[in-house]
């Protein structure tokens, strides 16, 4: 399985996870053109341990004086560990049996939380699925219904409002989280918790927030994801090779607005790597799933814009007449695309490999602006 980086206006085509050399997709490349590359953390959880180690006691909340955060959470290695994350998470998971399968099955979550139920979403579940991104739970929630309710600090309120409104449907609940009001609530409603180590970067602790889900849901036969699934996936990560690749990306997208786009299979991907932008480049960005773009979105794109089009071998022939009609009209306003071609049979593998790419992207764009790199809560 490998991902093309195919740019609008440039020919050559490059394998990001080619073996030897790297072959820059910009061709000869001009170190100068390139700003200082920062990296640069502030962890909230102990702002004057860090304000001290790098010779700042005013009490500022931006740091701008290290790479390094002093417990060594630089965020470059943090991204680039996501394999080992995974393998780590998998550890903690615990096999839950469901005496009876749910009539449904609820994932709320905000941010990367909320990530956890796209990447459910697309990996077909055997029971009526929701992802839930409100502070309440829809109206046919009751008692057969399973209720994931995560949140990695445990205190989005979003998330506590949703485990009041499954207690008073009685509804069979599962809580992810690291501590918080979450932790106490499920241990007041004696709900099934898996306690997360704490410290992490929220939007970064996707490996945690998703593995106890997809493990539950694999070992009861409700996804089409296997244990095994898991395993493979880890180690296809563990192999590939994506920093240059997303280096290039980065500078290739400049200040302009990233665009993600991608059919059904790879959409929790895209709507991730917006996140990412946001959150770590803090830079904007937008992103949809074909074929609706293709029915307005479509002919309104702006001219200072970079697309980046999630592609998959496995995309019906409406997205691929979508995506071809998207690029003709890119052409005809000279806006730049980037085309990630995921191949493989394995979708788990897929998703995960567009995501761990995406956010590396996302970071290269926040060292290219010298965007601070923020602890927030989530």
């Amino acid at each position: 399985m490998f991902i093309s980086l195919l740019l609008a206006r440039r020919v050559k085509v490059s394998n990001i996870f080619q073996q030897g050399p790297h072959r820059s997709l910009l061709g000869h490349h001009d170190v100068h053109r390139h700003r200082p590359l920062v990296n640069k953390i502030l962890c909230q959880s102990c702002t004057q341990h860090y304000q001290t180690a790098v010779g700042e006691t005013t009490g500022a909340k931006t740091i701008k004086g290290s790479s390094r955060h002093p417990h060594g959470m630089d965020y470059l290695n943090l991204i680039s560990a996501f394999p080992q994350q995974l393998a780590d998470a998998k550890k903690i998971c615990r096999d839950i049996r469901l005496k009876q399968k749910p009539g449904a099955i609820i994932i709320c979550g905000m941010g990367s939380s909320g990530t956890v139920g796209d990447i459910i979403h697309n990996l077909d579940c055997s029971a009526p699925l929701a992802v839930n991104k409100t502070d309440h739970l829809p109206a046919f929630v009751d008692q057969s219904t399973l209720v994931f309710l995560i949140s990695y600090t445990g205190n989005t309120p979003e998330i506590i409002r949703c485990g009041e409104h499954a207690i008073k449907r009685k509804a069979r609940a599962v809580a992810i989280t690291s501590g918080g009001q979450l932790l106490r609530f499920a241990q007041q409603h004696n709900i099934p918790s898996f306690t997360l180590p704490a410290g992490h970067f929220p939007h970064w602790s996707i490996s945690h927030l998703l593995l106890p889900v997809l493990t539950i849901l694999a070992n009861n036969q409700l996804i089409n994801t296997t244990v095994e699934d898991i395993e493979i996936a880890i180690t296809m990560l563990s192999k590939a090779q994506v920093k240059d690749r997303a280096e290039a990306l980065a500078h290739n997208i400049g200040s302009k607005t990233p665009l993600i786009y991608a059919g059904h299979q790879l959409s929790s991907a895209a709507w991730h790597i917006k996140e990412s932008f946001n959150r770590i480049a803090r830079q904007q960005a937008f992103a949809n799933v074909f074929p609706e773009i293709s029915h307005a979105e479509i002919h309104a794109l702006p001219r200072n814009s970079h697309i980046i089009l999630l592609r998959d071998q496995t995309d019906s022939p409406i997205v691929e007449q979508g995506m071809n009609t998207l690029k003709e009209e890119a052409k005809a306003k000279k806006i730049d695309i980037t085309e990630l071609m995921l191949r493989g049979e394995r979708p788990l593998n897929k998703i995960l490999l567009a995501i761990f790419f995406g956010e590396h992207v996302s970071f290269y764009c926040a060292q290219r602006s010298g965007t601070l790199i923020e602890k927030t809560a989530q």
